[in-house]
């Protein structure tokens, strides 16, 4: 994630508010922190995971146009 640092700890600190995740300590260097989901926050990225899937491949082809048309505008304008 590209964050800022307080960014990131703001959002733990909802995500474990709210027992979607859990901070856990690391083993061998306890300075190290590792978030990790609950099971409840799994089986929400399970359900979000499926729904973007599922939208991914209805709108894919049609965002792979777009994109598309916008590369080729973007060299055409690199060429004049």
């Amino acid at each position: 994630m590209l964050i800022r640092h307080h960014s990131a700890v703001e959002m733990v600190n909802r995500l474990t508010h709210h027992e979607m995740a859990e901070r856990v300590v690391g083993k061998t260097d306890h300075r190290e922190v590792l978030v990790r989901p609950t099971k409840s926050g799994d089986t929400l990225l399970h359900g979000l995971s499926i729904a973007h899937h599922e939208k991914l491949r209805a709108k894919g082809p049609e965002r792979m146009k777009a994109l598309a048309a916008a590369l080729e505008a973007h060299e055409t304008l690199d060429r004049t």
